[in-house]
């Protein structure tokens, strides 16, 4: 996704620095300047940092839990599909019959 795998230990600070950058910088422009509109949908559009946040975080949790399931069922799907391969050339090899 957005993050590289591995440590989720860095989630947090990602998703912290994000939030840190969009509200404060704008927010002390616009408010310097005076452009009250501007402000407005700037806290606005603030108020979906969260959620956002909240997806950086699962979007690292469940990519670490995706690899380990990953590295624990890839034997079971090579078996599958070894299993799946073997019926397909069963069925090519069998002569059909024709009325």
């Amino acid at each position: 996704m957005f993050l590289p795998l591995g440590n989720t230990q860095c989630a947090f600070h990602h998703a912290k620095s994000i939030r840190d950058v969009f509200l404060g910088l704008p927010l002390v422009v616009f408010a310097g300047l005076g452009y009250v509109r501007l402000l407005a949908w700037v806290l606005l559009l603030g108020a979906l940092i969260p959620n956002v946040d909240f997806t950086v975080v699962l979007s690292v949790k469940f990519q670490e839990q995706i690899l380990q399931l990953e590295e624990r069922e890839r034997p079971l799907l090579q078996a599958q599909r070894k299993r799946a391969e073997a019926q397909m050339l069963e069925k090519q090899a069998t002569p059909t019959k024709t009325k």
